[in-house]
Protein backbone atom coordinates (compact mmCIF):
# COMPACT_ATOMS: atom_id res chain seq x y z
CA UNK A 1 0.00 0.00 0.00
CA UNK A 2 1.43 3.34 -1.03
CA UNK A 3 1.47 5.90 1.81
CA UNK A 4 0.62 8.63 -0.70
CA UNK A 5 -2.59 6.88 -1.73
CA UNK A 6 -4.72 6.23 1.36
CA UNK A 7 -7.26 3.45 0.87
CA UNK A 8 -10.21 2.29 2.89
CA UNK A 9 -9.23 -0.77 4.95
CA UNK A 10 -12.32 -2.56 3.67
CA UNK A 11 -10.91 -2.39 0.13
CA UNK A 12 -7.72 -4.25 1.07
CA UNK A 13 -7.13 -7.91 0.28
CA UNK A 14 -6.50 -10.17 3.27
CA UNK A 15 -2.72 -10.21 2.71
CA UNK A 16 -2.60 -6.42 2.43
CA UNK A 17 -4.66 -6.00 5.60
CA UNK A 18 -2.41 -8.40 7.51
CA UNK A 19 0.64 -6.43 6.34
CA UNK A 20 -0.91 -3.16 7.56
CA UNK A 21 -1.77 -4.70 10.95
CA UNK A 22 1.70 -6.24 11.31
CA UNK A 23 3.32 -2.86 10.61
CA UNK A 24 1.08 -1.16 13.18
CA UNK A 25 1.92 -3.75 15.87
CA UNK A 26 5.65 -3.91 15.13
CA UNK A 27 7.70 -2.41 18.00
CA UNK A 28 9.45 0.86 17.26
CA UNK A 29 12.98 0.34 16.03
CA UNK A 30 15.51 2.07 18.27
CA UNK A 31 13.48 1.93 21.49
CA UNK A 32 16.09 1.61 24.20
CA UNK A 33 15.91 -1.68 26.13
CA UNK A 34 16.00 0.15 29.47
CA UNK A 35 12.98 2.27 28.48
CA UNK A 36 11.10 -0.84 27.39
CA UNK A 37 12.02 -2.63 30.64
CA UNK A 38 10.76 0.22 32.83
CA UNK A 39 7.57 0.59 30.78
CA UNK A 40 6.85 -3.13 31.01
CA UNK A 41 7.55 -3.16 34.75
CA UNK A 42 5.30 -0.14 35.34
CA UNK A 43 2.28 -2.04 34.07
CA UNK A 44 3.16 -5.58 35.15
CA UNK A 45 2.17 -5.11 38.81
CA UNK A 46 -1.22 -3.50 38.35
CA UNK A 47 -3.98 -5.44 40.06
CA UNK A 48 -7.28 -4.56 41.62
CA UNK A 49 -5.86 -5.26 45.08
CA UNK A 50 -3.03 -2.73 44.85
CA UNK A 51 -3.35 0.84 46.02
CA UNK A 52 -1.13 3.28 44.11
CA UNK A 53 0.50 6.06 46.11
CA UNK A 54 0.97 9.06 43.82
CA UNK A 55 4.00 11.29 44.08
CA UNK A 56 2.91 14.62 45.59
CA UNK A 57 6.24 16.27 46.31
CA UNK A 58 9.74 15.82 45.01
CA UNK A 59 12.85 17.96 44.68
CA UNK A 60 12.73 20.34 41.69
CA UNK A 61 14.87 19.27 38.74
CA UNK A 62 18.30 20.89 39.00
CA UNK A 63 17.68 22.22 42.53
CA UNK A 64 20.39 21.94 45.14
CA UNK A 65 19.65 19.03 47.48
CA UNK A 66 18.08 19.94 50.81
CA UNK A 67 20.02 19.23 53.98
CA UNK A 68 18.55 16.55 56.21
CA UNK A 69 19.49 15.79 59.83
CA UNK A 70 23.06 15.07 58.83
CA UNK A 71 25.50 16.91 56.63
CA UNK A 72 24.82 14.44 53.80
CA UNK A 73 23.01 15.65 50.70
CA UNK A 74 19.43 14.42 50.48
CA UNK A 75 16.01 14.58 48.92
CA UNK A 76 12.45 14.33 50.22
CA UNK A 77 9.49 12.64 48.52
CA UNK A 78 5.83 12.42 49.57
CA UNK A 79 3.46 9.79 48.17
CA UNK A 80 -0.30 9.78 48.83
CA UNK A 81 -2.81 7.04 47.98
CA UNK A 82 -5.80 8.92 49.36
CA UNK A 83 -5.89 6.77 52.51
CA UNK A 84 -2.17 6.47 53.26
CA UNK A 85 0.77 8.87 53.02
CA UNK A 86 4.37 7.74 52.74
CA UNK A 87 7.03 10.36 53.46
CA UNK A 88 10.53 9.46 52.37
CA UNK A 89 13.87 11.17 52.99
CA UNK A 90 16.87 9.93 51.01
CA UNK A 91 20.45 10.57 52.07
CA UNK A 92 23.31 9.87 49.68
CA UNK A 93 26.02 7.73 51.22
CA UNK A 94 29.24 6.53 49.59
CA UNK A 95 28.05 3.83 47.17
CA UNK A 96 24.49 3.74 48.51
CA UNK A 97 21.42 5.66 49.62
CA UNK A 98 19.81 5.62 53.05
CA UNK A 99 16.01 5.75 52.89
CA UNK A 100 14.22 6.92 56.04
CA UNK A 101 10.48 7.06 55.94
CA UNK A 102 7.23 6.99 57.79
CA UNK A 103 3.75 5.77 57.00
CA UNK A 104 0.63 7.73 57.98
CA UNK A 105 -1.63 6.47 59.48
CA UNK A 106 1.09 4.75 61.50
CA UNK A 107 1.14 0.98 61.44
CA UNK A 108 3.55 -1.91 61.38
CA UNK A 109 4.09 -3.04 57.80
CA UNK A 110 6.67 -4.73 55.62
CA UNK A 111 8.36 -2.14 53.39
CA UNK A 112 10.17 -3.39 50.29
CA UNK A 113 12.28 -1.48 47.75
CA UNK A 114 11.78 -3.04 44.29
CA UNK A 115 13.72 -2.27 41.11
CA UNK A 116 12.06 -1.74 37.74
CA UNK A 117 13.11 -5.32 36.89
CA UNK A 118 11.02 -6.59 39.84
CA UNK A 119 14.05 -7.42 42.01
CA UNK A 120 13.73 -6.77 45.75
CA UNK A 121 16.68 -4.55 46.71
CA UNK A 122 15.92 -4.29 50.44
CA UNK A 123 13.12 -4.81 52.94
CA UNK A 124 12.38 -4.03 56.57
CA UNK A 125 9.48 -3.84 59.01
CA UNK A 126 8.08 -0.41 59.85
CA UNK A 127 7.57 0.02 63.59
CA UNK A 128 4.23 0.73 65.31
CA UNK A 129 4.73 4.44 64.57
CA UNK A 130 5.12 3.67 60.85
CA UNK A 131 8.86 4.50 60.77
CA UNK A 132 11.26 2.55 58.58
CA UNK A 133 14.88 2.71 57.44
CA UNK A 134 16.53 0.98 54.45
CA UNK A 135 19.92 1.15 52.76
CA UNK A 136 20.11 0.46 49.03
CA UNK A 137 22.61 0.82 46.19
CA UNK A 138 20.23 1.59 43.32
CA UNK A 139 21.17 3.15 40.01
CA UNK A 140 17.77 3.00 38.33
CA UNK A 141 14.14 3.67 39.13
CA UNK A 142 12.63 1.97 42.18
CA UNK A 143 9.33 1.94 44.05
CA UNK A 144 8.27 1.11 47.57
CA UNK A 145 5.81 -1.69 48.27
CA UNK A 146 4.12 -1.43 51.67
CA UNK A 147 2.46 -4.66 52.78
CA UNK A 148 -0.80 -3.76 54.46
CA UNK A 149 -4.41 -4.21 53.45
CA UNK A 150 -4.48 -3.44 50.56
CA UNK A 151 -0.90 -3.60 49.28
CA UNK A 152 0.38 -0.08 48.63
CA UNK A 153 2.88 0.69 45.85
CA UNK A 154 4.46 4.07 45.25
CA UNK A 155 5.10 5.54 41.85
CA UNK A 156 8.55 4.94 40.40
CA UNK A 157 11.23 7.34 41.62
CA UNK A 158 14.98 7.78 41.25
CA UNK A 159 16.75 7.39 44.62
CA UNK A 160 20.26 8.36 43.51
Amino acid sequence: MNAREPRDLQELADDELLAVLAAALRPEVGLHDAVRSVADAAFSWRTVDVELALLLAEPPVGAAPAQLRSTQKGRHYTFDSGTTVVDLAIEDRPGSQLLRGWIDPPAQAIVRVVSSEGIELASCTADELGRFRLAIAATGPVRLEVTRDPLLCTEWFQPG
